[in-house]
């Protein structure tokens, strides 16, 4: 296999041409293949300098940019190459993906539009197009447009996966499944495959395919916290504690951070009439996210059990304080009247 040439095979033309704008181009590649940005980006600006209608050095500028977070700076490259080259299609897509990211959604949409106008069946725009309709919450366009891609390319793994989800989100569990499968046929030792497929069985009630799946999932990726936070609502459901607490255990060490595996544990520390544990991981929560009302209200609860009656009727005044779930408001209240305490 051929290769293009290394950096210092650069430096005799240099000493030759001086101001050949396509050789500063044809560097800052050769660093962008070395992933040396920085470099890259100083031999794109010399040729853009050197040659101002060089629309894939500003191109190449902007991807730069995008790599280092730059955004703004990527959109302003972008549209620069689109005015040398309004029919550069690679540059409207990239612009898609870099508004996306700013979450200038209408602007994205525009851009992607704009590459499909002159490449109406290009997968990447297509795919990318629907995941700014799934985010938008726009879940039929994205479903719709998922599909495009997946008629076009049936081998699309990620448009199954992205499809999977949206029809998940839908709660049209069965057919979020059929995605998830396909996915997994395609990309077998891929863990999230697996993961979403868990997630909708266990959303069907299905709690022994759930926990295959999680099984997997944590076979693959044994570092994914997230994986053993789901397996442990399995084990919860099952009532089986003593696992589910080994999963939370591990959820935690893998994210000391992760705020719904200290709810998790503490709930679950509460079915098994361990208290003080649950104070203990409830409180944890609320450290890590003080606007939770449900940690505020089952602290209340195992108060009430330990019979520290003024602490319970703070946290559940806390809760009337910061929770909008009518619900858990409501039974807030109905527990401070039980205990003869004002709102």
């Amino acid at each position: 296999m051929s290769r293009g040439p290394d950096v210092p095979d650069f430096n005799r033309l240099f000493e030759l041409s001086p101001t050949n704008a396509k050789a500063y181009s044809n560097r800052g590649l050769a660093y962008l293949s070395k992933n040396n940005l920085a470099q890259a980006a100083k031999d794109f600006e010399k040729a853009i300098e050197l040659d101002q209608s060089d629309a894939d050095s500003h191109y190449q500028l902007g991807n730069i940019y995008n790599l280092q977070g730059k955004l703004e700076q990527a959109v302003t490259s972008y549209q620069q190459a689109i005015e040398i080259n309004p029919d550069f299609i690679d540059v409207y897509i990239n612009l898609g993906i870099t508004f996306a990211q700013l979450d200038e959604n209408a602007f994205a949409l525009e851009n992607y539009n704009q590459a499909l106008q002159r490449s109406p069946e290009n997968l990447n725009a297509l795919y990318h197009r629907a995941n700014v309709y799934l985010n938008m919450g726009e879940m039929e366009k994205a479903i719709e447009g998922y599909g495009q891609v997946i008629a076009l390319d049936p081998g699309y793994a990620e448009a199954f996966l992205q499809r999977g989800i949206a029809y998940r989100l839908q709660e049209e569990f069965e057919r979020a499944i059929e995605d998830f499968t396909q996915i997994i046929e395609l990309q077998p030792d891929k863990a999230e495959g697996y993961n979403q497929r868990a997630t909708a069985h266990f959303k069907l009630g299905d709690l022994e395919k759930a926990l295959a799946d999680w099984n997997t999932t944590i076979e693959l990726v044994p570092d994914f916290p997230n994986a053993y936070y789901n397996r442990a609502l399995v084990f919860y459901n099952q009532e089986q504690y003593a696992q589910a607490i080994a999963d939370l255990d591990q959820a935690i060490e893998l994210n000391p951070e992760y705020a719904d595996a200290y709810l998790s544990r503490a709930n679950t520390s509460t079915m098994m009439k361990q208290y003080a544990s649950a104070v203990e991981d409830y409180s944890k929560t609320i450290e890590l996210n003080p606007a939770s009302g449900l940690a505020y209200y089952n602290r209340a609860v195992v108060y009430i059990k330990l019979n520290r009656i003024t602490l319970a009727i703070e946290d559940l005044r806390q809760v009337l304080e910061i929770s909008e779930d009518e619900n858990l408001r409501q039974q807030a209240t109905t527990l401070l009247q039980d205990l003869g305490a004002a709102p």
